[in-house]
């Protein structure tokens, strides 16, 4: 874990690609083949570092073969839920904090006034444009998940039914 840390920055510049995330995730599961638990505290660690994108994780638990591996031992589907649960968590620990930092500083301003949060300029100036972007990132990564699953979802429902052939 220390080593993991202090290779956090140099890890995120090397796989900053899909494919490089994929790879690495193929990694430890050939490595911790036997043992799906420390297999999912690594990737637990590494998506909360931000080394691999949860997104990524999700699509490498869906791969086909991925499926068929884990499909042996339910606990490596906890990675798919730890992936999702993550995603959603980053975007409340952003959200909530940005939400209250803006209605504070709009209050003070415009006593009584409801807060436009759709208004992009409002919230840049009260937070700032890195904080902003920062928050933007997670909700975009958590709407890719979330859209990642839906694909399947439906690709799996399609194929059950006869509807289509997967893609």
């Amino acid at each position: 874990a220390l080593l993991l840390e202090k290779l956090t920055h140099w890890l995120r510049d090397m796989l900053d690609e899909d494919e490089a995330q994929h790879r690495v995730l193929d990694a430890l599961a050939q490595v911790w083949d036997h043992n799906p638990q420390m297999l999912r505290i690594l990737c637990e660690d590494i998506m909360r570092k931000h080394i691999v994108l949860p997104v990524n994780v999700v699509t490498w638990v869906l791969r086909e073969a991925s499926a068929k591996r884990m499909s042996h031992d339910p606990r490596y589907w906890d990675l798919l839920r730890d992936a999702v649960d993550i995603s959603f968590e980053s975007v409340s620990l952003f959200a909530g904090p940005l939400r209250m930092e803006v209605e504070t500083a709009h209050q003070a301003n415009n006593p009584g006034a409801t807060v436009n949060f759709k208004d992009e300029s409002l919230v840049r100036a009260v937070v700032g444009q890195e904080k902003l972007d920062a928050g933007l990132v997670c909700a975009e990564n958590a709407q890719d998940l979330g859209m990642e699953l839906m694909e399947k979802a439906v690709t799996v429902s399609q194929s059950r039914r006869g509807w289509g052939s997967p893609t």
